[in-house]
């Protein structure tokens, strides 16, 4: 049951935090990894500090998951601006925005939960 639970907490934390990024723009830099150690949090919290690499791993995925929907909305707007050819630098922002977003915060919530140490 530590699986779900931690999986629809880290879809849901997920997804509000990229709809926080969607609006504050430029310093997802900031928010993105704070939002990964946030999940990372919760997470141990449901799961009361059990460990598994599944479990990691399944966090991870599900922060991709959860930011996927604002994800591929950018995505169609880019390609949708970009067929009507009114495409700009700030038609792609967004999209570019969400991906920053995926990068930064699936990586901080794996590392923050499993307790690994870089090299």
């Amino acid at each position: 049951m530590d699986y779900v639970w931690a999986f629809i907490a880290a879809v849901v934390i997920s997804f509000i935090g990229s709809l926080l990024g969607f609006f504050i723009g430029f310093y997802i830099f900031l928010l993105a990894p704070a939002a990964g150690v946030a999940v990372a949090e919760v997470v141990r919290l449901i799961v009361r500090k059990r460990r598994s690499t599944k479990l990691f791993k399944l966090v991870r995925i599900a922060v991709v998951v959860g930011a996927l929907p604002l994800f591929l909305i950018g995505l169609l707007n880019a390609i949708v601006t970009l067929g009507e050819g009114t495409f700009t630098l700030y038609s792609v922002l967004p999209f570019a925005y969400q991906m920053l977003y995926i990068i930064l915060a699936a990586p901080s919530a794996y590392y923050r939960l499993s307790g690994r140490r870089r090299p």
